[in-house]
């Protein structure tokens, strides 16, 4: 087709509207005349008026007869009067190459759902992708199966935890806790503001380089957790009552740790007499001349911190042991003496006092004992606590079945990151 000409520039212009909301006026003269074709190829004969112009226009640009036989499909343009056909731009480039017919590809998946939220692979994956691609590394086929059961379980519980929780705060607020939340947001995103530039462009881009997170996300994250935690002190706190005579209990429980005997660390050396005379008689030299204990012992292939003994000791120092001869050698050993050899059925021993730890006495009275079992107590009833609303929750929640959603995850695992 070939390029339009003047007339029907004109006739075109006349259909534009400005976007502005401005329409564009055409003045056609006071009198209408015939045209002949013969005119269409004198300059100036058409002429295009926009309102408040003067009638006075230059002609419009001849075209070069090389350019009757270009295509017309070039995207023409309107700039001013005249109607020009700007050259095309380069086309863009696939950032992957085109996928044939009969190709699957995998855009991103919805492997389950939530209390109507969905959960995608994508957004899934994220947090463990990296300890994914370490197992793929680490384990062969078999192993690292076996590493995505139990990175992929684990994650599986927690997103649905996390949203069923999630939901459950965002159930529980009433009109008036709706509007203190959106408060919040808005003096939050304030002081993020505030904190990470001047302006929300620096703090979206300080934020984008820092957690990888757009200000939007950042702030529904923020309010995520702080709604859970409300969540939390309204449905478990309360019920987390440690008595004091739960803490009494525990303390006899316990009562070895708060009141631990004395004790006696030792290291030995233990050589076959008839497989290693060498050794034995090396040995036996170099303690006798004073090297080291620790030096000899790895020497003679058996590092002192293998097999260390613990005993608890009588209230006469002696360690509580049923060989006599070793009970009292070790009863006259001070910390970092050692003893002279010992015959041990076929064996050639030598002992070393690593240290004598003195007994402990701590009173149920001592605040910092109390506070030791009062935290613990709460944090296993906590635990506990949670553990069972976690329950009530499944049971009341609308998700699709946990073992079937995991399943879908593992063998997306299985073929995103294995080797």
């Amino acid at each position: 087709m070939s390029q339009l000409n003047p007339v029907a520039a004109a006739a075109l212009v006349l259909a534009v509207v400005s976007l502005d909301g401005c329409t564009v006026l055409i003045d056609p003269g006071p009198t209408a005349r015939i045209v002949s074709p013969a005119e269409f190829a004198q300059p100036g004969a058409v002429v295009v008026k926009r309102v408040g112009e003067p009638r006075e226009v230059p002609a419009p640009t001849s075209v070069p007869p090389e350019a009757h036989e270009q295509e017309s499909s070039e995207a023409p343009s309107v700039t001013g009067h005249r109607l020009v056909a700007g050259p095309p731009g380069p086309p863009p480039e696939p950032d992957r190459p085109a996928a044939r017919v009969g190709d699957r590809v995998l855009v991103d998946s919805m492997v389950g759902q939530v209390n109507g939220r969905p959960i995608f692979a994508d957004v899934f994956f994220e947090p463990i992708a990296d300890e994914l691609q370490r197992a793929a590394e680490r384990f062969d086929q078999e192993g690292f199966t076996d590493e995505v059961k139990r990175i992929v379980n684990g994650r599986v519980m927690q997103v649905v935890q996390n949203e069923l929780i999630l939901a459950a705060a965002e159930a529980s607020l009433t009109v008036e806790q709706q509007k203190g939340v959106f408060a919040w947001i808005r003096q939050m995103q304030g002081e993020v503001i505030r904190q990470k530039g001047r302006s929300r462009a620096e703090a979206e881009s300080s934020l984008l380089a820092e957690k990888g997170q757009t200000l939007d996300e950042y702030l529904e994250a923020e309010k995520d957790l702080m709604l859970v935690h409300q969540l939390l002190q309204q449905k478990i706190r309360p019920r987390v009552i440690v008595s004091w005579r739960e803490v009494e209990l525990e303390y006899e429980r316990l009562y070895r740790k708060y009141n631990a005997p004395a004790t006696m660390t030792v290291a030995r050396i233990s050589l076959n007499r008839e497989l290693q005379p060498e050794v034995i008689a090396e040995v036996t030299e170099r303690l006798g001349r004073g090297d080291p204990f620790e030096q000899v012992a790895l020497d003679a292939g058996m590092p002192p911190d293998r097999g260390n003994l613990v005993f608890e000791l009588n209230d006469d120092g002696s360690p509580q042991l049923e060989n006599e001869t070793v009970r009292r050698l070790l009863g006259r050993l001070e910390a970092g003496q050692t003893s002279p050899p010992v015959s041990l059925r076929q064996s050639t021993v030598w002992f070393h006092v690593v240290s004598i730890d003195p007994a402990r006495s701590r009173s149920l009275y001592e605040p910092k004992v109390q506070r030791e079992i009062v935290v613990d107590l709460d944090n296993r009833r906590l635990n506990a606590e949670h553990l069972r609303y976690m329950r009530s929750l499944l049971e009341k929640g609308i998700y699709d079945e946990i073992d079937e959603m995991t399943e879908r995850l593992r063998q997306i695992a299985v073929q995103r990151y294995g080797r």
